[in-house]
């Protein structure tokens, strides 16, 4: 898994992954507490297509002048059934690091997810913060019937304050059933292969017959 701006400013997203449980890799423009990684430019990821299981980035988007290219970049790096979280300021002061381009509203992760091809499956917005966090899950379609967001809700979306593990949670729910389907898959086509065997066996013992 990747963190895109993960250099520990007011906190870390770290401490929620299990190391056991997941290979984090921080990655920021500069170096610094939480930054495994430091990158030439945030329009181009130094990771393989379909590479990463899940990727992460808060507070990020705002500071990110051409934002959209490295949403293209997560989008790239992503497998099929992957999964991004996203979280970006909708209101409040200027904080420059060193930019400070934009606020986003859930109208924006809908286009964000159109102009991707990937899928909104969660957006909250915290009616209650200083900083008004919008907080969006997208999927990477993998073939598999998950259910989009619903966007008739944008109207009312405000709640308590965005919980990121509320999130986390949603998500392992969401790979728990995809890596269900996967081995069922997999099972299946091991049968159909020992099926072929058995086939081909019989083939052959009637032909020595």
């Amino acid at each position: 898994m990747i963190d895109i701006g993960s250099l520990n400013v007011n906190g870390s997203y770290k401490s929620i992954f299990d190391p056991e449980r997941f290979d984090y890799t921080g990655v920021d423009m500069e170096p610094g507490e939480g930054v495994d990684l430091v990158l030439q430019t945030p329009y181009q990821l130094p990771f393989e297509d379909a590479s990463m299981e899940l990727v992460i980035s808060g507070q990020m988007l705002e500071h990110n002048k051409f934002f959209w290219l490295s949403f293209e970049e997560i989008f790239r790096i992503l497998r099929p059934g992957g999964l991004c979280f996203m979280i970006a300021p909708s209101r409040g002061e200027i904080h420059r690091y060193p930019l400070d381009c934009y606020r986003f509203y859930p109208d924006a992760y809908v286009a964000m997810a159109e102009h991707t091809d990937s899928i909104l499956i969660d957006c909250w917005l915290d009616t209650d913060g200083t900083w008004g966090d919008l907080t969006g899950v997208f999927f990477k379609p993998d073939g598999t019937d998950v259910v989009p967001f619903d966007t008739s809700s944008l109207d009312t979306i405000g709640g308590p304050s965005v919980q990121f593990m509320e999130a986390a949670y949603r998500a392992e729910i969401y790979l728990k059933q995809r890596d269900k389907a996967r081995q069922a898959l997999e099972r299946r086509e091991a049968e159909v292969a020992d099926l072929k065997k058995e086939l081909i066996r019989l083939e052959a013992s009637l032909i020595k017959n």
